[in-house]
């Protein structure tokens, strides 16, 4: 249990504390179970790696007030954990929200981020601005995906969780028997006897107004975007690629969508293999 900023956040975490440090966040639906399958290849590699669950996830304290979960607060969250994790700096990877706070936590702390690995999501700013421009590029006609206003509307049913997985993961996964394992353990996360607002304010924090020019500065650390490609990623691809000033890498893993970190761990893992390379070089 790592203590940030009044409340207790649950990390799974693996390697030795003098490492270099990865924090691994996951998005609106999951929790820090989305990375087991890595945590210890990244450990094997020399790192200290923790799987967060999120303000409002998992083991984490769940406040019931919505404004607990805005984008500030997140990112105070964040910077707090790397902290208490007796860290000055850390590799940022996230996934969906978890992305999108990595983003700006590299932003607005641009020396505490080593290196920067997003999975299906670009800097809030950016994707804000291509949602009123170019909404097109933002909501691609992908079959099942749940539109943010639904989430909105009140807490998602175990329908909508597993249309959720179902439309952010390939096909070639649906058969897989870690598909129903990956969606018992997120359906965990729907007791009743849990606040909410969680779920809802992580959604919105992909699309969230940005508090201060603070937070939508240009990234200065090396860059990795994993995304499907597909219609509108092109024109994400080069929003992202633009906000860096760094090295900025685009990969897609095959026959995976917007979870590989879950679909194919290892092709995952080898995909990283460059980046984690150049947070080594930066050192």
């Amino acid at each position: 249990m790592v203590h940030t900023r009044g409340v207790r956040l649950h990390a799974a975490t693996a390697g030795s504390a003098d490492h270099p440090l990865i924090l691994l966040l996951h998005g609106a639906c999951g929790a820090w179970f989305d990375w087991r399958d890595i945590l210890l290849p990244l450990a094997d590699c020399g790192y200290h790696v923790a799987a967060v669950d999120m303000r409002g996830y998992g083991l984490s304290d769940h406040p019931a007030g919505r404004f607990d979960y805005d984008l500030h607060g997140t990112v105070g969250d964040i910077t707090g954990v790397i902290r208490s994790l007796g860290h000055d700096s850390a590799t940022l990877i996230g996934e969906g929200s978890g992305g999108a706070v990595a983003w700006t936590v590299a932003s607005k702390y641009p020396a505490m981020v080593d290196s920067l690995i997003s999975i299906g999501a670009i800097h809030p700013a950016d994707l804000r601005r291509l949602r009123f421009t170019q909404p097109w590029t933002v909501f691609p006609p992908i079959p099942g995906l749940l539109p943010p206003a639904l989430w909105r509307r009140g807490v998602p049913s175990a329908g909508a969780y597993r249309r959720n997985l179902v439309a952010s993961t390939h096909a070639r996964f649906h058969d897989d028997y870690r598909f129903e394992e990956y969606l018992s353990l997120r359906l965990a996360e729907l007791a009743p006897e849990r606040p909410r607002p969680a779920v809802k304010s992580n959604i919105e924090l992909v699309w969230a107004k940005v508090p201060s020019e603070q937070y939508r500065r240009p990234i200065d650390a090396p860059v990795t975007l994993i995304h499907p490609g597909g219609p509108g990623w092109e024109v994400q691809e080069d929003r992202a690629r633009r906000r860096t000033r760094e090295t900025f890498r685009s990969v897609h893993i095959p026959d995976t969508e917007l979870l590989p970190h879950i679909e194919d761990p290892g092709a995952f893992l080898d995909a990283i293999v460059p980046a984690l390379g150049m947070r080594l070089r930066h050192s």
